[in-house]
């Protein structure tokens, strides 16, 4: 699984309040681990115990469900909106 920051307005559709959910690590963007995905130009979006497919654009194309996806090769999180620091960076002292 790769991870991979992007601008948020890469995907000017997306609202800025799904944004801040998948920076805060509540919900996840990402690009399924297959190949079918028209070209890798779409995302799908787990919010909750919900999936939604994305555009490359991130509009909302359609609810999908949870077992139609077979993993996650790529996760995405937004460079330009505040994200929490992990705790992995932090060493003891």
């Amino acid at each position: 699984m790769n991870v991979n920051m992007i601008l948020s307005t890469s995907l000017p559709e997306l609202d800025l309040s799904f944004v801040e959910c998948i920076n805060l690590g509540q919900w996840m963007l990402f690009k399924p681990d297959h190949g079918d995905n028209d070209g890798g130009e779409l995302f799908y979006l787990k919010a909750d115990e919900r999936c939604y497919l994305l555009s490359s654009n991130g509009a909302l194309i359609r609810k999908v469900n949870l077992n139609e996806y077979h993993g996650v090769r790529d996760v995405y999180y937004f460079s330009d909106v505040p994200r929490p620091t992990s705790i992995s960076n932090y060493s003891i002292r």
